[in-house]
């Protein structure tokens, strides 16, 4: 984790700044002002993690198709111009391309819109910095980022809507959403902001968990309706795309940690006074709900579904334990620093080795490039 660890402590060394500078109500609690300063010196650093790569998971795909559109004498004839296609993508590859801009600041270029709206949305509406931005990373959101290039520009796009989501802004909320779809075609579930501000953990929540135990139970029988579905999406996927082992069972406990805890703390939820924290809180259920479907086959397919929400727990986990008891509270935060840096560790030391897959160039090295 010498490639991983470095930038895991700088973003908690970041947050607990911006924690010290920001200011508090003494009454309420909630903040007056929250630092921007280190905020952005933070937010630069984690760019330049993200932009800097020259190899994990996808990126050696997306650079060999950035490379076939730079070397393409027509690159905006070749756009498909098809949702499945995701012809968004596509077409802001060609204008980069016909501008010059080089492989390494096309990574760049996306790690700065994805990672700068990841933080902006967090530092707006989370309620604890430090333990947002490392649940953001030890969870998997933040280095998510550096693999699936369209699916995380277009959860960035949905960031935006959902906000005009809360701001009730209905015409930006559809267009942003439209706008993400042409990045990736689930964006669209993000539309199902518009019927999640209910109060958590009444009939509606009772449903929601009775649906995702179905749908587990009978993944095998749905999946030609699921196939039918993302076909008309433009995904060309097969039944034998969706065989396959269900997702390791701890990333689903992760998942289940806000249904779990807003479970024990129900009665102090009110959607009348915290409506904003109560739609975050069900679009954290929702991602458990999609993990917990994962569990019993299409492991890949699932979760990265699943991640199209993984913004939401970063948010609401913190806001959750702030709602127990003092002693309790304590209790609970100690369990959670604990059992989260298990499962950080445990997937980047060991189930998937992050240095075995992860290099980088030097700030120098990409400074020199442009001369």
């Amino acid at each position: 984790m010498s490639e991983l660890l470095p930038i895991v402590i700088f973003i908690f060394f970041m947050a607990l700044l911006m924690e010290a500078h920001s200011a508090r109500n003494i009454e309420t609690g909630e903040y007056v002002r929250k630092d921007i300063f280190f905020c952005v010196i933070m937010t630069i650093v984690m760019i330049a993690f993200v932009g800097l790569r020259t190899q994990y998971n996808d990126t050696g795909t997306y650079i060999h198709s950035y490379e076939l559109v730079c070397a393409s004498s027509s690159p905006f004839s070749d756009i498909s111009w098809t949702i499945g296609d995701n012809f968004g993508f596509n077409f802001v590859n060609a204008c980069l391309a016909s501008l010059g801009v080089s492989t390494q600041s096309f990574l760049m270029l996306y790690a700065i819109v994805t990672v700068a709206i990841y933080v902006w949305f967090i530092r707006k509406y989370g309620g604890n910095m430090p333990a947002c931005m490392m649940l953001l990373v030890v969870d998997g959101g933040y280095i998510f980022a550096l693999a699936a290039m369209k699916q995380c520009i277009a959860v960035a796009f949905c960031l935006i809507a959902t906000d005009c989501a809360f701001r009730k802004k209905w015409a930006p909320f559809v267009i942003w959403i439209l706008i993400a779809m042409t990045f990736h075609p689930y964006s669209f579930l993000y539309l199902v902001i518009v019927l999640l501000r209910f109060q958590p953990w009444l009939r509606r929540t009772w449903y929601l968990l009775g649906l995702s135990l179905a749908a587990g139970a009978l993944l095998q029988v749905l999946v030609g309706g699921i196939i039918s579905v993302t076909s008309m999406l433009g995904e060309s996927y097969t039944t034998e795309s969706f065989a396959g082992e269900g997702v390791n069972v701890f990333r689903v406990m992760v998942a289940w940690v806000p249904v779990v805890l807003s479970f024990m703390v129900r009665r102090e939820i009110d959607v009348k006074k915290e409506p904003i924290q109560s739609i975050i809180l069900n679009l954290s259920m929702i991602r458990a709900m999609i993990m917990f479907i994962a569990l019993f086959g299409t492991a890949n397919y699932f979760a990265r579904l699943a991640n199209y929400f993984s913004i939401f727990p970063c948010i609401s986990i913190p806001w959750l334990i702030g709602k127990f008891e003092i002693d309790n509270r304590k209790l609970l935060t100690f369990a959670a620093i604990a059992g989260y840096t298990v499962y950080f560790i445990y997937g980047s030391a060991f189930n998937q080795v992050f240095d075995n897959n992860y290099a980088r160039i030097t700030i120098g090295e990409y400074v020199r490039s442009f001369f």
